[in-house]
């Protein structure tokens, strides 16, 4: 015997141009054996209550305690408690800022359970550069965010400034237009400071202030100076924090090559919702004195004459980001040198974006006492149509003829 089960599923939908949320009802037949098999799934899924502690047995606030293949997580409370329902044999994976990760399985026996965290020693030690010097982590006192290359080297990024998209506290890196290409994300750090001056940060390469970096891949680590040290050391110009950069330089050894390429596409996902000509045409006849032919109508309607100038203004997008850098040397000269080559085109017509990048980081060791160091950093861009405005389609001439 079926029983009949109506499930109702609400799904809000934001429309492009409008406020507008929809519901979807969905109707399924599902028979009694379904329906205890997922009764029994629910059965099967285990509540495990614990807590998380450091190495001397005080609570980690703030963990992030995931089932492994899932998304189903949650975070240790004020007293490092945690309450999670999971498989009978998941097995979870406990993270926290500083601590090495914690792989914990889930037995079917163990309801309460206790996971002790220790410290990252390899995180601790990392050495920041601080503006003065460097240090190591564990020693470091002041407001500094730092990220290495291993943290967005695996990732598409054609401008320096969208490594600090989301990857450090305080610092806020977005773009309010994505209407023109190899443009810089506007980047704040701890918020706004001035009404009617500038908010930028300063940007120091390789103690050259002002110095900037045309290939990401050239970057070794990046570190951000946040607090009153940025002033106390680079003045006022500091005042907005400083984003120190420091690029890869060659090691004594073989000659290390490598090479990488990225090809992407994009594409505008949904397009306005517009009258065709046969629907404007009536319009126009409606609100307007403009009159057509009865011949021009047909034409309208069967789509044998009329502009959809979304197909002419949109296009899809394809990027190609070719990079290339050789690094090596012996104990008393060290080098390194790269090349970047990109060509994009946007989702507009005619929008395009080349660029070339060179640099060259050369090491010598003359004496004991005396060290040169030289860096090289020459690129070219070139443009073509990259700020076209989608809502200036009144420019293009019409073609009803």
């Amino acid at each position: 015997m079926k029983e009949k089960i109506v499930l109702t599923v609400f799904s809000p939908l934001l429309l492009l141009g409008e406020n507008v949320f929809a519901s979807v009802f969905e109707e399924r037949t599902l028979n009694a054996d379904d329906r205890t098999q997922v009764e029994q799934r629910k059965q099967e899924r285990k509540r495990v209550e614990g807590v998380i502690v450091d190495e001397a047995g005080k609570p980690i606030v703030g963990a992030t305690i995931i089932e492994q293949g899932t998304t189903n997580g949650t975070n240790s409370d004020v007293e490092g408690k945690f309450v999670l329902d999971v498989a009978p044999r998941a097995l979870l994976l406990v993270n926290y800022l500083g601590y090495a990760q914690v792989e914990y399985p889930v037995r079917r026996q163990s309801s309460h359970i206790q996971i002790t965290m220790y410290e990252d020693s390899e995180q601790l030690d990392e050495v920041v550069v601080i503006g003065y010097g460097t240090t190591n982590r564990r020693d470091l006192t002041g407001a500094v965010g730092s990220v290495t290359n291993r943290q967005f080297s695996a990732q598409p990024i054609k401008k320096t400034s969208e490594i600090l998209q989301g990857r450090i506290a305080g610092v806020q890196a977005s773009s309010y237009s994505g209407a023109q290409l190899g443009a810089d994300a506007n980047i704040r750090v701890r918020g706004v400071s001035s009404i009617n001056f500038g908010n930028d940060p300063l940007w120091v390469v390789d103690g050259v202030i002002g110095g900037s970096v045309t290939n990401p891949a050239d970057i070794a680590s990046i570190e951000v100076l946040k607090d009153a040290s940025s002033t106390a050391i680079y003045g006022s110009r500091g005042a907005n924090g400083v984003i120190l950069v420091t690029t890869k330089r060659g090691a004594a050894g073989k000659p290390h090559i490598q090479v990488s390429s990225e090809i992407g596409v994009s594409n505008l996902p949904k397009r306005f919702d517009l009258m065709n000509a046969y629907e404007y045409a009536q319009a126009l006849e409606a609100m307007t004195d403009t009159r057509f032919s009865p011949e021009d109508m047909e034409a309208f309607r069967l789509g044998t004459k009329g502009v959809d100038y979304q197909d002419l203004m949109l296009q899809t997008g394809v990027s190609q980001d070719y990079k290339l850098n050789i690094s090596g040397g012996n104990q008393k000269n060290r080098y390194f040198v790269s090349g970047l080559f990109l060509n994009q085109t946007g989702i507009t017509t005619e929008s395009e974006l080349k660029r070339y990048g060179f640099r060259a980081n050369l090491d010598s060791d003359v004496t004991n006492w005396l060290s040169i160091t030289t860096n090289v950093e020459a690129s070219t861009e070139s443009t073509h149509n990259t700020g076209a405005d989608l809502f200036a389609w009144r420019t293009i001439p019409r073609r009803w003829t």
